[in-house]
């Protein structure tokens, strides 16, 4: 499974579903050269935005000691094997309010502790993901270079109404350039 595609095929997505979004990611690189695209605050908070609405998987630990909820109401033994999921965690409408569902960007420009510290999409510890570094750069060029260069839209998203709830969709790309220089 690669999770990095998974990731960008959603953030592609929510950009060609929200052109405003599309085109404020646009002018963010064009004032920059493509060797320092990477410097755009917009397109950190489009990344950041797209991997919380869509996560690619959850942190699963066993507990290396015994844990102690808040006023002592719960015990999680030493042993147990704790799930966490990272799409309920990533749209805590009590975190992640307003409107948790929806992709908004902005959301990140002042980010509150809360939001900071209940977002890690490749966890964190010993067990991190690996391959972070290489995911990131991955996303932030593959991004990037489609944004800069085609125009992003959805023509039918086959959303039904329900997060499980998907058929077929498709989604178009539409080159500034013509399509073969676009290409090149």
């Amino acid at each position: 499974r690669d999770t990095t595609a998974h990731s960008i095929s959603f953030i592609l997505i929510e950009l060609a579903k929200n052109p405003i979004e599309q085109t404020k990611l646009r002018k963010s690189l064009s004032k920059l050269s493509p060797e320092n695209w990477t410097m755009s605050p917009h397109l950190l908070r489009v990344i950041k935005e797209g991997m919380r609405l869509h996560p690619v998987g959850n942190s699963l630990r066993k507990t290396g000691r015994d844990i102690h909820t808040k006023n002592d109401e719960y015990l999680i033994p030493s042993g147990s094997i704790c799930v966490c999921s990272f799409l309920l965690l990533f749209r805590n409408p009590d975190v992640f309010s307003p409107d948790p569902n929806s992709f908004v960007p902005s959301r990140w420009e002042d980010p509150t502790r809360e939001m900071t510290d209940s977002f890690h999409p490749f966890t964190l510890g010993k067990k991190n993901c690996l391959g972070q570094s290489l995911a990131r750069a991955e996303m932030f060029g593959i991004v990037a270079r489609i944004c800069s260069e085609f125009e992003l839209s959805v023509e039918e998203d086959g959303y039904g109404g329900s997060l499980l709830d998907f058929e077929a969709g498709w989604m178009a790309f539409e080159s500034s350039k013509g399509l073969k220089e676009a290409m090149e």
